[in-house]
Formats: C-alpha cells, structure tokens, sequence
C-alpha cells in the first residue's frame, strides 16, 4: 500500500501539468497532497513495527511501475479517469 499511495503521488503531481485550468491543477495538486500524506501515514506505521519502509515497498514497485506505465493516460481526461479508477 505504501507504495502505492507514493507512486499515486508522483502521478498525480505530474498529471497536474496537463491541467486545462488553474482551478483544475489546483485540485489535482490537492489530491496529489492527500496521496502523500496517506504515504507519510503508512511509512510511520511501518517504523512502528520495525519494518524498513523502503524494504516493505520493494517487492511491488516493479508491478504497479509497470501497470502504471502499459496504462499511461493519452491526455487530461484519461488522466482524471484514471487517477479516480487506477489509484482508488
């Protein structure tokens, strides 16, 4: 999960630049945030338990990389369906 939350992150954050309005990259950005602290959130778990967050990420960076990168949103509306579907 942890993973997940940081990659939806750097997604997020970039998907931010194909906004077609300020207000549009405003709530990406939001969203984007939100990921991150969900990350934050998941990392002070681990530490928690003793368990290496980088460690704990490791095994499913590959397959959510690649998932991310076979399904690469074409344009800003992809971008959107995918944010809502691809990291729910």
């Amino acid at each position: 999960l942890a993973y997940g939350e940081l990659a939806a992150f750097e997604r997020l954050a970039e998907d931010a630049k194909l906004a077609p309005t300020l207000g549009d990259k405003a709530e990406l950005a939001k969203m984007a945030a939100a990921e991150f602290h969900h990350f934050e959130q998941l990392n002070q778990r681990l530490t928690a338990v003793d368990e290496d967050p980088t460690a704990a990420m490791e095994p499913f960076a590959k397959a959510l990389d690649d998932f991310h990168r076979q399904t690469a949103p074409s344009d800003w509306l992809e971008g959107l369906v995918k944010a809502y579907v691809g990291d729910s």
